[in-house]
Order: structure tokens, then C-alpha cells, then sequence
């Protein structure tokens, strides 16, 4: 169990204890530098000072009590593997249907051999083969450490050493340990994330202030593979305050300056958008110019909201996804630009269907310029042209989509509820000033 020592807390989250096993949740959660804001959590940040690698994370201590000394393993997960498990935990909680997922880690040990930690969580809904029992405790977490002997790649040959622990686990407690976890983690995020973007953000606004060169990345999720980088960064506006319900700036805004007797005439829409942008970069073929072959595609809030939905049936059941989306604006003189993003969930290699993708997740970015026709809905002379692609794990995907969702949520929190306020009061003291002048002078006349 979690002991309360001199100078620390007890950062129990949940626990779930039986006669023989303990689960813990322990919070191990570590704000991100304030160059890395949009990313809230730390990921790999080296700590000021120390030069330490500084990881946010939640704990899993599986303690068996059942003999002799108390034994314990730990794992650490990610905010986004949390996340992740209680995502797809559906499949057994919802759904009743059998799964396992399974984490693992690498790290060197002494003496040259290396330890591999893993956690794995499967369901089992029948107790027998027949499928006339059912399970009283289908779900099974396991914590395993193996230290072994590595081969010239890093790769365990040899055994030296294996211990594990698991606990069985009803639906409801899985679901209720997962959830508070999750509860949390929210809460965390909302308490530190708010006055982290917020402060970054006037660091950025004094900056833009003083004409001082910006080249800071706005990353809030990114991956690198074997020849690409996919990031995506940071475009969000606020809506203005006349629009307050509407959060996130939109297209329908009236430039800075028009009053309302001025709008009775011809109305100057200033084109405004809040965006994610996606991009994929290739680090290792660059342009004449030594430049990286870049791609980027702005995804809006509603499509990052809808992809979040409709990628469900893919992540837990293995079927068919597709998202497409469309970009066009003008340049000068006729020209115009495209941007096109493709997804899609392949999981099959090929039609015999016998091979499946290691990472089945595919990203295509198309950017293009050229001449338009009238509506400019399509290029008739294309000047340029660069086509970007990546593949990504299902959790790689799912990290992406949720690191977005989880920067809106606290943009809203900080800047949303702001705005609503701030209008509501406008509406007050409007309802105010006319009741306690013009509606009464007007009233005393008659």
C-alpha cells in the first residue's frame, strides 16, 4: 500500500483490495515546461537544473498480500495510455466481448542485461469452453518484470529472472478504478493546464508586441517514424464576445470598429477561423532550398469533435474509417491554393486478407497551387504540388485525436467560460441602463 512518509503525501487515486491482491492508483503527474504548454503534460522534459528526464504519469502498484512478505510490482502509464484503457474497455464493459491489450517498456538494467516491464488487461467473459458460465471476475490485470540478456540490437535472448502478479477484477470495479483515474486526470489537467496556456500565451502576445522573432513550435501531439514527422499545432481563436456561445471564432465576424448603426449598411465579414493544424514533415528529403517537403491540412474543431466519434467502430472492432476533408482560399490574380486530407483504417495488406498492417492508420496531406477556374473549386494549371504521407498504430491515432481533444477542453475551460461571463455581464448592464433611463424618462413623458 501507498505509506505516507516524512515530507511526501499520500497520492492514492483508487484502490481495490482483496483478501490476497491490492491495486493502487498513484498520481506521478508532471506539468510540462512552459515551452511545451499546449502539450500540459511533461513528456521527456529535461528538469531545470537536475538535467533529469521529468515523465507525467499514473501509476499502477499490484501488491500481493496472499503469503509469507508482501511482494509488489509497479507500472507507469501514460496520460493518453489511461486514456486508452478505459477506452477500450468498452469492448467488455459494453460491448461483453473477449479482448487483451497489453503495454510494454524497455529499459537497461545492471550488469549489461536489460528489463522489459509489461501490463496487460484482458477480458474473459465465459468461465468454460461451452459458454454457459459466465465470469464472475472476467477482467484480468497482470503486471510482469523480465530481465534478460540483450543481443547486439537490444533485443532479449536469455531469461535471467521473471515476476509477475495479477488480480481479478469485476466489470464494475475495472470500470470504477479506470474511471477514477480518469476523473482526475481531468481535474489535474483543468487546475494546471488553464494557467499554463494562459501564461503562455502572454508570453507569445508580448513577444508578437516587441517584433521579436516567434519560431516557437505550438506542438500539441507529435510522432516521428523512420522519415517523417506528424505534428499538430496550435491555431485556436476566440470568438469574439458578441458571440460568446459559439466559443471557437468562426467565419461570420464583423471587422474591429463597425457599431450597430454601421452594420445597417454594407457588412466587411473579416474571415476568422480557429484550427488544429496536421502536418507532416520529411526530414530526410528536403527542397532545392534545404528546406523539409512539408504538408499541412487545418482541421476545425467540429472535425476534430466528428473524427473523435466516428473512429470508434475502428479502434474497438477493426472496421472500415474513412475521413476527407477540403481546404481552398485565393492567393493573387486567379491563383489559388488546396489543401486535401485523406484518412483511412486499412487493415488488410492486400485482398486475399491474410496479412494485416502493423500500423494500419493512414494520413494523406495533399497541398496544391495553381490557376483556378471561376468557383475555384478546381486547379486547371497546377504550379505546385507536395503530397505527404504517414501510417500510424491504433494508439498512436487515438493519442493524436485525444492530445487534441484534450487541448480544446482546456482552452475552452480558459478562455470559453471567460467570455460567457464577460457577455452575460455586458447583457446586464445594457438591461440595466435602459430600464433605469431611457424606459422610465420615457414613461414620466407620457
Amino acid at each position: 500500500m501507498t505509506v505516507k512518509r516524512d515530507g511526501f503525501q499520500n497520492k492514492q487515486i483508487s484502490v481495490v483490495k482483496t483478501g490476497k491482491r491490492i491495486l493502487e492508483v498513484i498520481d506521478s503527474l508532471q506539468l510540462s515546461s512552459m515551452d511545451c504548454a499546449e502539450k500540459i503534460h511533461a513528456l521527456s522534459e529535461k528538469a531545470g537544473g537536475c538535467g533529469k528526464r521529468v515523465y507525467s504519469r499514473i501509476k499502477l502498484r499490484l501488491v500481493n498480500i496472499e503469503s509469507g512478505p508482501n511482494s509488489q510490482l509497479e507500472f507507469n502509464l501514460t496520460p493518453d495510455e489511461v486514456l486508452w484503457l478505459a477506452y477500450r474497455a468498452k469492448i467488455g464493459v459494453t460491448y461483453k466481448q473477449d479482448y487483451t491489450d497489453t503495454l510494454f517498456r524497455h529499459w537497461p538494467g545492471q550488469d549489461g542485461l536489460i528489463i522489459k516491464p509489461s501490463l496487460t488487461i484482458k477480458y474473459t467473459r465465459y468461465a468454460n469452453r461451452h459458454k454457459t458460465e459466465l465470469m464472475r471476475y472476467p477482467f484480468r490485470v497482470e503486471i510482469k518484470r523480465v530481465e534478460g540478456t540483450p543481443d547486439e540490437k537490444g533485443e532479449m535472448i536469455s531469461v535471467k529472472g521473471e515476476t509477475k502478479i495479477d488480480m481479478l477484477l469485476s466489470d464494475q470495479g475495472f470500470y470504477s478504478l479506470l474511471n477514477d483515474a480518469l476523473r482526475y486526470l481531468k481535474l489535474w489537467e483543468l487546475a494546471f493546464g488553464c494557467r499554463q496556456i494562459k501564461e503562455r500565451h502572454k508570453i507569445d502576445e508580448a513577444l508578437a508586441a516587441s517584433g521579436a522573432a516567434n519560431m516557437r513550435l505550438k506542438q500539441i501531439y507529435v510522432r516521428k517514424t523512420a522519415e517523417t514527422i506528424i505534428e499538430c499545432l496550435d491555431s485556436l481563436k476566440l470568438a469574439a464576445v458578441e458571440y460568446a456561445e459559439n466559443v471557437y471564432a468562426g467565419e461570420r465576424y464583423y471587422i474591429d470598429g463597425e457599431t450597430s448603426a454601421e452594420l445597417n449598411g454594407p457588412k466587411n465579414l473579416a474571415r476568422d477561423y480557429a484550427r488544429i493544424t496536421v502536418k507532416i514533415r520529411d526530414f530526410k528529403n528536403k527542397t532545392a532550398e534545404g528546406k523539409q517537403l512539408t504538408a499541412g491540412f487545418a482541421l476545425s474543431v467540429a472535425d476534430i469533435n466528428y473524427l473523435a466519434a466516428a473512429v470508434e467502430p475502428s479502434m474497438l472492432f477493426q472496421k472500415d474509417f474513412s475521413f476527407s476533408g477540403f481546404r481552398k482560399w485565393s492567393i493573387n490574380q486567379g491563383t489559388v491554393a488546396h489543401a486535401m486530407v485523406y484518412m483511412q483504417y486499412q487493415r488488410y495488406t492486400d485482398g486475399t486478407k491474410k496479412d494485416e498492417y502493423a500500423y494500419p492508420y493512414y494520413i494523406l496531406i495533399t497541398n496544391r497551387t495553381g490557376k483556378g477556374d471561376k468557383t475555384g473549386n478546381k486547379i486547371v494549371n497546377i504550379e505546385s504540388e507536395t503530397e505527404m504521407s504517414v501510417r500510424l498504430a491504433p494508439f498512436e491515432f487515438f493519442s493524436m485525436i485525444n492530445d487534441c481533444l484534450r487541448y480544446m477542453s482546456i482552452f475552452e475551460a480558459a478562455y470559453g467560460v471567460k467570455n460567457i461571463a464577460c457577455k452575460l455581464a455586458q447583457e446586464k448592464k445594457r438591461h440595466e441602463d435602459f430600464y433605469s433611463e431611457q424606459y422610465w424618462n420615457y414613461c414620466g413623458a407620457i
